[in-house]
């Protein structure tokens, strides 16, 4: 199966001819799927980067303690998902 986000968000499985439309339902059941699909990380460290401002030189800070590392990482996952159309606008607007 080949599910694509972008466009029309077309849905392929192997062996057939056409492709099928995939509804919102459908992208949230497979969200769904992958993250608990998804084995717990085991964090031993981060590193983020700046990619903001593409005509800067990009700065990398790195978080490499057992301690910090894995309370920044649930942090992050505490953030409210984006979701791709806020991201494309976002996008848009740079």
């Amino acid at each position: 199966m080949n599910a694509q986000r972008f466009g029309c968000s077309p849905i392929t499985i192997g062996g057939e001819k056409g492709s099928r439309q995939a509804r919102p339902e459908f992208w949230q059941l497979l969200d769904q799927a992958i993250y608990y699909a998804t084995p717990q990380a085991q964090v031993q460290s981060i590193a983020i980067q700046q990619t903001q401002l593409t005509n800067l030189t990009v700065q990398t800070a790195r978080f490499t303690s057992a301690a910090t590392a894995p309370k920044f990482y649930e942090a992050i996952l505490a953030l409210p998902q984006l979701k791709l159309e806020d991201f494309r606008r976002r996008q848009d607007r740079q």
